[in-house]
């Protein structure tokens, strides 16, 4: 077992008033607050006190995120010490992590280990979630596995994005936003009564963050985005039991985005061929002739229906998601025509400006549960959940080659080449999956103060993909850069998940809890182009063994609070990328590594001693390693 983090994380913040301005007149109120200012979420799919709850959570209001200019999970990670945030090259290779665990392999044949949940609908891939944070009732990050309640792919925990209802009375805010560095936001919503027991809610954003980065070849300011969108709702109340609210939204997202910047080179001849941009930790500059770009367009729909069975309530969500991803990237990161530059892989690769493709997910879920009456000294929830994804992966690659001999003949790294050859490909696959579930969460109050906690998730899926690779090149007169391959395949996996654990409440102000929980990550297929379609093996399910132990406690009046917990999560059959070659060429691959253990202690605390003032901070400790044999990149 190797070490690979060692992480301590502080952060703390002082907060009187906000760094922008907004001008609003709204009736409408933080329903995640109740009438002692306490938050209230719905980790267990319950409504409940942030407090009350036996897990580690950080919520945060719609007004604690504006006060603080999170307006997306990017800056998210700044307020919670146990996320991180991952820039990669595009939405599709972004990563966030929970307790150093995370995606660690760029393939759109399988889930992210962090869910994005959306009022209630589970996002099927990482990238669906990195959105703006637009007119948000509060967000909720769960750290350890979440499986149980919200689905498999929840091994590491879960980004519970919830946004604000309509409201029964006239309101409007709206905000405009002028930063440094040609950074404008503009978002506004508009919500109200339409007749009696219905009302609407009307959102929509525009942002345009200009680039950061001076591409010295082209002139331009690069990494920048524009983006935009709309969310619209409705809540209808038609009887004294049933309330019914249907969400509909769309965004789009253009970025010259996102080209990597040289920090330092020991090879003499690639710091003479990125002149004038000079490689050190504070460059600002790059210098392609490629295209960078990183373009999203996205919507959806879902009805949420609760109806209230005697004392019980009857949870429905039904919701259809579509995503549309393409990217480019400028992968050698010089500008020129062909030219062997530095020895990358073991091939003379000397141009690779065309790299990326589209990605089309279309997906559907149904989720029904039932929960018990509040207050009850037994407490459950249970239900079902079917979710169906169909996601479409087309690709393109082309580089240059130098190749020694015939005119070329001895290769000068970073000369102009004679005769350069030209090599490209492109695939496209699908993969689908089918997953069912059966689960269930409940406590008993064995006395006044301590209660026992169990729960179990019951889930089949059926994953299948087919793809092509014709082996042939883009254009005339290009050369192949991989052989031919077609294929398909399927599986199915069943897997049962428990939860159980013990928690105390001395008073309605203090708790503490130890829970032991079972986590899973589906198995699935590669998709990308340099995949075997024709006799791949699938990437095996990832699980975990998750204890944590946590103690949560406020003053009375509800001005200050601290969390502590402690945890320790195996993990088996990780999956990761890895590099291997495929028709002579070094190729990332999906994987499974043997095992990987996170542990460590978090605490966080607030401290509010008026209305003016609130100050939050928080630690983590995490000591992660993982044991990664036989997966070690060939060069």
């Amino acid at each position: 077992m190797a070490s690979i983090g060692l992480r301590g994380a502080l952060l703390a913040s002082a907060m009187l008033f906000p760094a922008h301005v907004v001008l609003a007149q709204s009736a409408d109120t933080t329903a995640s607050l109740d009438s002692q200012n306490e938050i209230i979420i719905t980790a267990t799919k319950r409504s409940e006190r942030l407090l009350d709850v036996p897990l580690a959570v950080t919520a945060l209001t719609g007004t604690q995120l504006a006060d603080a200019q999170v307006y997306g999970i990017d800056t998210l990670a700044q307020q919670v010490p146990s996320l991180t945030f991952t820039q990669s090259t595009n939405d599709l290779n972004n990563n966030v992590r929970i307790r150093g665990i995370g995606t660690a392999l760029f393939n759109t044949g399988l889930e992210s280990s962090v869910s994005f949940v959306l009022d209630g609908v589970v996002l099927s891939r990482q990238g669906q979630g990195f959105q703006d944070l637009i007119d948000i009732e509060r967000v909720e990050v769960l750290r350890g596995p979440q499986g149980l309640l919200f689905g498999k792919n929840a091994i590491a925990g879960v980004i519970n994005i919830v946004t604000k209802r309509p409201a029964t009375e006239f309101g409007i805010e709206a905000e405009a936003i002028v930063g440094e560095l040609d950074e404008y936001r503009v978002r506004s919503s508009l919500t109200g009564p339409i007749a009696d027991n219905l009302a609407f809610r009307l959102t929509g954003f525009w942002n345009d963050v200009g680039g950061h980065i001076e591409n010295v070849e082209t002139g331009r300011m690069v990494n920048g985005v524009q983006s935009h969108g709309l969310r619209g709702q409705l809540e209808w109340d038609p009887t004294s039991t049933l309330n019914l609210r249907l969400i509909g939204d769309w965004r789009q997202s253009e970025a010259e985005c996102c080209q990597f910047q040289a920090r330092s080179f020991a090879n003499p001849v690639a710091t003479a061929l990125l002149n004038p941009v000079v490689p050190s930790p504070t460059n600002r500059q790059v210098r392609t002739d490629g295209a960078t770009f990183n373009n999203t367009d996205q919507w959806g729909v879902s009805l949420e229906a609760n109806l209230a069975l005697g004392n019980h309530q009857l949870t429905s969500i039904t919701a259809y998601r579509t995503w549309d991803f393409e990217n480019n990237i400028d992968v050698d990161g010089f500008a020129g025509p062909p030219r062997f530059t530095l020895p990358l892989v073991p091939t003379a690769i000397g141009q690779f400006n065309l790299n990326g493709g589209p990605t089309n997910i279309r997906q559907f879920s149904q989720e029904l549960r039932l929960a018990s009456p509040d207050g009850d000294r037994f407490n459950y929830v249970a239900g079902l959940f079917y979710f169906h994804l169909d996601l479409d992966r087309g690709f393109q690659r082309r580089v240059g080659l130098c190749l020694p001999g015939g005119a070329n003949g001895p290769v000068v790294p970073g000369a102009a080449c004679a005769a350069p050859q030209t090599r490209s490909t492109f695939h496209t696959a699908n993969t689908t999956t089918d997953h069912i579930a059966a689960f269930a969460r409940a406590s008993y109050e064995i006395t006044d103060q301590l209660s026992v906690i169990g729960g179990f998730r019951l889930q089949n899926e059926k994953v299948s993909y087919v793809g092509n690779r014709p082996g042939t090149a883009l254009a005339a007169g290009e050369v192949p850069l991989l052989g031919p391959n077609s294929g398909s395949g399927s599986l199915s996996d069943t897997d049962f998940s428990v939860q159980a654990g013990l928690q105390y409440q001395p008073s309605s102000n203090m708790q503490a809890y130890a829970t032991f929980t079972q986590g899973y990550k589906g198995a699935g297929f590669d998709v990308e182009v340099s995949a075997n379609f024709a006799s791949q093996q699938p990437v095996l399910p990832e699980t975990v063994n998750a204890y944590e132990i946590g103690f949560k406690a406020q003053t009375n009046d509800g001005k200050a609070s601290v969390n502590i917990a402690a945890f320790y999560q195996d993990y088996t059959n990780l999956q990761v990328q890895a590099t291997q070659q495929v028709d002579g060429l070094n190729q990332f691959v999906p994987t499974n590594a043997g095992a990987s253990v996170s542990k460590g202690v978090e605490i966080e605390f607030s401290i509010r001693p008026n209305r003016n003032w609130s100050f939050f901070g928080g630690y983590t400790y995490l000591d992660a390693t993982l044991n990664t044999d036989g997966t070690n990149c060939t060069v």
